[in-house]
């Protein structure tokens, strides 16, 4: 049974002498600190068996958990209502946003008569047939794909790094296995979670669906909104956005070498990511903040969870069993952190999300897959009215 397996927290003493000061951190596995050259070299005849450790920067690694995200996306079971009706006004980029009769503005998108699959054509004008180019059906088409189910994908990567890196199966006394690790530049990640929030979206980048009947659904509540974040054993933060496509920021990363096609045929060229390392903190410092945070939980640390994975099965073929105390310990996460009920969508797409995420992140680990990546993933900004710059 797999055991989670946390790195280092706040550390105030050699692992050695009991000694606190200026403490230096394993430079092979940072999974244990020495006050000095001398206390690790006694030590390590006793630690050289569990120095196992490689530690993959999360600047290599994002483009596998924002993947994980938009394969999670990709099994919703229920098509947008939106995508199942043709659309019968022009929302295209230079329309401007409309009035709703809630006295709210968004850009309007009005929806007529179910689209009939006979008449599919391969640049979706069957679908939308007053968008100005193939490029901008489409690219209204995957941001209404996309919208929706923040939480539930954001949990599944959380969790999805906990099986999949954060575990061992190593029975007591045996000799320890090979662990991989995730860090951010020199200093090993120390703990990760999702962060709670609203995100500044102006109204011509909400989307908000009009019936033939007159009702109306609302796209996306940026009200609403969840990233992940992670931290380092020196306290510094980088923060992972992957679900703002919607809401027309659409920064992307490319998807190969990062997974073999044949296993995963289904995941696009690009999926959307906004990494905000140390250089994009300092570049927007001075401008309006994209996200604003009102809450955070550690998901790694959080005690309920832990004593949750006790109860998951990791199957000979990566098969997970889930136990209704798995189940409930992650609803009840998600409801504290969304402060509101999670829908039985929300806790499906989750549980789905989890095996996938788990699986991926394996893959990646047991292949070494990961020691191909480049240490700068291409990256780029798929604008209006679709064409992809910067990759």
């Amino acid at each position: 049974m797999p055991q989670i397996y946390l790195p280092l927290g706040k550390v105030m003493k050699c692992h050695v002498c009991g000694g606190g000061g200026k403490l230096q951190l394993c430079s092979r596995c940072a999974e244990r600190a020495y006050c000095s050259v001398e206390c690790q070299k006694q030590d390590w005849k006793a630690h050289r068996p569990s120095c196992k450790t490689d530690r993959i920067d999360l600047t290599s690694y994002y483009p596998v958990l924002a993947c994980i995200i938009e394969t999670t996306h990709m099994r919703v079971n229920e098509v947008h209502p939106a995508l199942r009706h043709k659309v019968i006004n022009s929302p295209n980029p230079d329309t401007p946003p409309g009035l709703l009769a809630d006295g709210s503005t968004a850009r309007i998108v009005k929806l007529g008569a179910p689209v009939d699959e006979s008449e599919w054509r391969p640049d979706v004008s069957h679908w939308w047939p007053t968008g100005h180019t193939p490029n901008v059906r489409s690219k209204l088409m995957r941001r209404i794909a996309r919208e929706g189910n923040v939480l539930p994908t954001v949990m599944s990567v959380c969790l999805g790094l906990m099986l999949g890196m954060y575990s061992t199966t190593t029975e007591d006394g045996a000799e320890e296995e090979h662990r991989i690790r995730l860090r951010y530049r020199s200093s090993p990640v120390s703990d990760f979670g999702i962060v709670a929030g609203s995100a500044r979206v102006t109204p011509e980048d909400q989307l908000a669906y009009v019936f033939r009947d007159k009702s109306v659904i609302k796209g996306q509540d940026p009200q609403d909104h969840y990233w992940i974040y992670f931290t380092t054993h020196k306290g510094e933060e980088v923060l992972l956005e992957s679900n703002m496509f919607t809401f027309n920021m659409c920064v992307v990363v490319q998807t190969f070498p990062y997974f073999d096609q044949a296993l995963y045929p289904g995941i696009p060229v690009v999926v959307p990511a906004w990494f905000r390392d140390r250089a994009a903190t300092r570049e927007l410092a001075h401008q309006p903040q994209l996200l604003m945070e009102q809450r955070r939980l550690s998901v790694l640390r959080d005690e309920r969870i832990l004593k949750a994975f006790e109860s998951v099965d990791l199957g000979d073929k990566r098969e997970i069993g889930i136990s209704d105390d798995f189940s409930k310990a992650v609803t009840g996460f998600m409801s504290r952190i969304a402060g509101r009920a999670i829908t039985d969508t929300e806790k499906d797409l989750c549980m789905t999300g989890f095996g996938l995420g788990t699986n991926m992140i394996i893959d990646t680990a047991q292949t070494d897959r990961w020691k191909k990546f480049p240490a700068l993933p291409k990256v780029g900004i798929e604008g209006d009215p679709g064409e992809v710059s910067d990759l």
